[in-house]
């Protein structure tokens, strides 16, 4: 689990929320609006809903092009349930909250790999049926 976890409000533009995953070498930023996370802004959201459409990711709001709902998963869940919980939703990314709702981290599906290959042995065979499940759906999350 990612336990440190950038945030961008969801009035930030989207090149500086580009610019923050550049320098923090991240893929993601929950988007807060007000009182906690409410979306996630993630590369392919940045590519596919600003960059190839020809839209100045200066001049576009994080808010507009966050993924929504973000999927929750309890700080006490196992590697299994966050997996399961991934395919289940189609995501790659789990926002983990405390038992107040609290954002504690995030889940990814590097992550369950790196778990699953430093505790299971190879996860060569898990690594592609994970991707070929998310990627039979167009995920953004």
């Amino acid at each position: 689990m990612v336990e440190t976890v950038f945030t961008v409000s969801g009035e930030a533009i989207v090149a500086d929320a580009a610019a923050l995953m550049v320098e923090k070498r991240i893929s993601c930023l929950p988007v807060s609006l007000g009182q906690g996370a409410v979306g996630m802004i993630t590369e392919k959201d940045i590519i596919s809903k600003v960059v190839a459409v020809g839209k100045d990711p200066r001049k576009i709001r994080a808010k507009d092009i966050m993924s929504t709902p973000l999927i929750l998963s309890p700080l006490d869940s196992t590697i299994k349930e966050a997996a399961e919980r991934m395919l289940q939703h189609h995501v790659r990314r789990l926002v983990v909250t405390d038992k107040d709702g609290k954002l504690s981290g995030l889940v990814t599906m590097t992550d369950i790999i790196r778990w699953i290959a430093q505790n299971q042995g190879n996860s060569s065979y898990l690594l592609r049926y994970v991707a070929s499940k998310l990627d039979s759906h167009d995920s953004n999350v």
